[in-house]
């Protein structure tokens, strides 16, 4: 029981691992130019937020944006813009 136990702790681990890292574009500041660009991805990719998003715990998963590509969709914006990297 000891290992099946390890074993899936080792999974959480493994799986909660961010495939992004945050970065910050050249010439650009968080101050002045992160919430634009935000919302910029926010709106072309179609992600769920705000009262919808959690509306009846509907996105406390995120499965609408997971299973819409809304997540993908807006992830891929951010690293074009430069604001996240991928690893």
């Amino acid at each position: 029981m000891k290992k099946i136990l390890l074993i899936f702790i080792c999974i959480c681990v493994v799986l909660g691992c961010a495939h992004y890292r945050n970065t910050v574009p050249p010439g650009k500041t968080i101050e002045a130019n992160w919430e634009a660009d935000e919302k910029y991805c926010r709106d072309i990719s179609g992600k769920i937020t705000g009262f919808w998003g959690g509306f009846l715990g509907v996105t406390t998963l995120g499965l609408p944006n997971v299973l819409s590509g809304a997540n993908d969709r807006y992830n891929k914006c951010l690293v074009e813009l430069g604001w996240m990297e991928y690893r």
